[in-house]
């Protein structure tokens, strides 16, 4: 058995022509036994049926081909099991692989990937549903609803995405419940979850949050004024965020409970449409649960 496998979603990167093939001559130059060791996804869930199998059978380790979709599907499935996820990033966010100093360039993100050891990270779950880098009720998770309908992706479009839906996004209400009887009611446009520092396309919402520190970070943003959101923007994607009137973060616990009647949830850049009415999330920490490959951190 080959013990590492490659799962390849074929419409990633579906610009470079030459990403399938490439990757077809990797996973030959590594197989060490006959038998099958590159896996293309063809539907949605498919990455997360092949990742339940890898683990089944053993795999030491999965190079995750894709963008944020593919590799979240995958470390999910991987949540507490000694299967290692490498990343090669290859969509247009790359949130995690960022988080992780993982190379954009694919040829060094591969180097990574086979020659580099494993570490442990921390990842949360929300009513049951891991995630790995950020988790956003309203504002942001309207922002990449209305950025994935854009035609093209990048960092432009994601600042035009940014500054069409600031002005038509009304405050939201939101109780976070704390350890004990702490709580904090605050009207605001949107809050984030940040175990890691960045949404992705290098969009720094919590720069001082560490992926392997066991802690996550609440953000808070209200509206502010409009002539200061091209600051904002600036120290957003320069990583130089600090708190103000507009923008706090609060160190959260270990579980911690959000109530808000907002209608848009993002978990990792997948928009979740949700109800209306007041709704309750459960979330909690769970320190050094996700066996990964990382860049030089």
């Amino acid at each position: 058995m080959n013990s590492t496998w490659i799962i390849l979603n074929p419409n990633a990167g579906t610009k470079d022509k030459t990403l399938i093939p490439d990757i077809e001559a990797k996973a030959k130059f590594i197989r060490k036994s006959p038998g099958q060791n590159l896996f293309k996804t063809q539907h949605p869930g498919h990455a997360s049926e092949i990742t339940k199998k890898a683990i089944k059978q053993g795999v030491e380790k999965i190079i995750a081909v894709g963008g944020d979709g593919t590799v979240n599907e995958i470390a999910r499935e991987l949540v507490h099991s000694k299967t290692a996820l490498a990343i090669i990033p290859a969509g247009s966010g790359n949130g995690l692989a960022r988080q992780l100093n993982i190379p954009m360039n694919r040829q060094k993100a591969w180097e990574v990937a086979v020659n580099l050891e494993k570490t442990a990270i921390d990842s949360l779950e929300i009513n049951g549903e891991a995630f790995f880098c950020t988790a956003g009720f309203g504002f942001d998770a309207f922002v990449t609803h209305e950025f994935h309908n854009m035609p093209e992706r990048g960092l432009m479009s994601y600042a035009k995405a940014s500054v069409g839906s600031y002005f038509k996004f009304p405050d939201q209400n939101f109780e976070i419940l704390l350890a004990g009887k702490d709580r904090i009611i605050v009207d605001a446009i949107g809050i984030t979850i940040a175990n890691a520092g960045q949404y992705g396309n290098n969009a720094w919402i919590s720069p001082l949050s560490d992926i392997r520190d066991g802690k996550a970070e609440l953000v808070i943003l209200k509206k502010m004024p409009s002539y200061l959101l091209p600051g904002f923007l600036y120290k957003l994607f320069q990583k130089k965020l600090i708190p103000d009137n507009y923008y706090s973060t609060i160190e959260l616990p270990k579980t911690f409970t959000i109530k808000t009647d907002c209608n848009f949830l993002h978990v990792d850049g997948e928009v979740i449409p949700l109800e209306k009415g007041y709704k309750t999330y459960k979330v909690k920490i769970l320190p050094k649960s996700l066996n990964i490959i990382p860049g030089k951190i």
